[in-house]
């Protein structure tokens, strides 16, 4: 799979970044975890759960719901 670029309007701002598929979480041709990039920085791995999105590290619940929002609908 491919860097998927990452652009969202959060909180009246628009964050670029990419999010990168863990080939190891593809179920069914579809990633449920991926690395996420904003701007140029690393902010943690992304995981698709069946209660929602949750990361690793960074831990803005607004934030992940909104990145995890970008990615669902990007593999729609």
């Amino acid at each position: 799979m491919t860097t998927i670029p990452l652009i969202l309007d959060f909180k009246g701002r628009e964050l670029k970044g990419t999010a990168i598929p863990l080939e190891e979480t593809i179920t069914d041709g579809v990633p449920t975890a991926y690395a996420i990039n904003l701007g140029e920085e690393y902010i943690g791995v992304i995981h698709c759960h069946p209660g929602g999105w949750k990361m690793d590290t960074y831990q803005d619940p607004e934030m992940v719901d909104a990145i995890g929002g970008f990615l669902h609908n990007w593999s729609e």
